[in-house]
């Protein structure tokens, strides 16, 4: 089910599916809650899942200028009114990631799992920027199939099967975002530092990234691990930046095992 709902004051697209302990589910940089859509249909047999269009991106509300911090407010009032006091689980893929980490050392005690997907704990801009700049590219005038081109080697494992990267492809959002739109959502992630909030963070966390993630290597994963009390790291073999998409046979557990930690 879709509603949209205006929450810390902006105007936030929302899919609800499944019953059971609610789950969060946070996507990444230039896309929607529809390629969290994998993951949802791994856990809704168990869970409310909750996935979510983030300011500036999607079906929700765009903004000329947020940051980081407006995100992970966004994600603390979608929390609040999901849980209704109680703690919920969040899972954040790519920027989501660094949105549920901010999100979780806010309000430790209303995150009890916390999942973290191909992730990394600061940035002087986004990793898409930044490969696009080594590449001599402006990332803000591609298209979303541009883009895709572009990072394909660092988005999927060499031995991933091209209609599983089709299948990427088919999970892009249904609203194009504006040049304008573009601007401000990397803006959002420049010059963004957690390190300084993990130790707040209480949940049950598990990092989670692909053996060949160019977006986000795994030492970055590793540090992000490393800096949050009892983290636990799990490395997922022949995979990259969209893991649950090209081994969802061995994600699913994965995740599935956690939250029912």
């Amino acid at each position: 089910m879709k509603t949209i709902k205006t929450l810390n004051g902006v105007s936030l697209s929302i899919d609800e599916s499944g019953q059971g302990t609610p789950v969060v589910l946070v996507h990444g940089l230039s896309s929607s809650k529809e390629v969290m859509f994998p993951i949802r249909d791994m856990l809704q047999d168990s869970f409310q899942c909750i996935c979510y269009d983030t300011r500036g991106h999607g079906e929700s509300e765009k903004l000329s200028h947020y940051t980081l911090t407006d995100h992970a407010n966004d994600l603390v009032a979608v929390i609040r009114e999901y849980g209704a006091g109680k703690p919920v689980d969040v899972i954040g893929f790519s920027m989501g990631s660094y949105i549920a980490t901010a999100a979780a050392a806010q309000v430790p005690e209303l995150v009890n799992h916390l999942i973290l997907i191909g992730t990394k704990g600061d940035g002087k801009t986004s990793s898409v920027e930044r490969i696009f700049r080594e590449k001599g590219k402006d990332p803000n005038e591609a298209s979303e199939i541009a883009k895709l081109l572009t990072l394909m080697g660092a988005t999927f494992a060499p031995k991933t099967h091209f209609w599983t990267k089709l299948k990427m492809a088919k999970l892009q959002s249904p609203v194009k975002l504006t040049k304008e739109d573009k601007v401000a959502e990397t803006e959002a992630l420049h010059d963004f530092n957690n390190f300084p909030l993990m130790p707040k963070i209480t949940a049950k966390t598990l990092v989670v990234v692909g053996q060949f993630d160019g977006i986000n290597p795994p030492e970055l994963g590793k540090a992000v691990a490393s800096a949050i009390p009892n983290a636990e790291y799990k490395e997922v073999p022949d995979t990259a930046h969209m893991l649950f998409i090209e081994k969802p046979e061995i994600v699913a557990p994965i995740l599935r095992d956690w939250l029912n930690k």
